[in-house]
């Protein structure tokens, strides 16, 4: 797949266009990983979905933290800081928005959100999302603290033959 040449004219993307032009790059070169080829694909995600919210989310590969473990990234809530100033957390700040646990495609979408990671992961942050890069689901703690899915994407069908090479 050959991407087109960058064009600075070309209007802001949406997060989605920047995921899948990031993936099919990846894609392209066909060097890629099954997971973490994709994290920068993710970080662009994240960080022009977080520009749009208010307040602002930025999203931190590999936050260190709690000891849970690690997730690959910890959505943050951005600080107000007066115009001029960079923004200011305290140490070891957690991150507001949870976490985001990344799979390959391999994976299957509902043993993530079953998998102990996930677990500790949803008992120290509140908050995660599960992504197998065409499947995400955003999981809380239920009421008997057992994963619940909040909310969920699942990327359409006409671009699993883009990704099925990373399965």
């Amino acid at each position: 797949m050959q991407l087109p040449p960058h064009n600075p004219a070309m209007p802001k993307a949406e997060p989605l266009d920047l995921f899948l032009d990031a993936v099919a790059q990846v894609h392209s070169l066909g060097a890629g990983t099954k997971e973490t080829s994709f994290y920068p694909a993710l970080a662009e995600t994240f960080k022009a979905a977080g520009e749009a919210l208010t307040p602002r989310v930025v999203g931190l590969h590999h936050p260190a933290g709690k000891q849970a473990g690690i997730p690959d990234f910890g959505l943050f809530v951005l600080p107000k800081s007066r115009r001029g100033e960079a923004p200011k957390w305290g140490p070891g700040a957690a991150p507001e928005r949870g976490v985001v646990e990344v799979k390959g495609l391999a994976q299957d979408i509902a043993a993530l959100v079953a998998s102990p990671q996930v677990g500790k992961y949803l008992a120290a942050y509140g908050l995660v999302l599960c992504i197998n890069l065409r499947q995400w689901r955003l999981i809380e703690a239920g009421p008997d603290s057992r994963p619940k899915i909040r909310d969920t994407f699942d990327i359409a069908h006409a671009y699993r033959p883009t990704l099925t090479r990373y399965e």
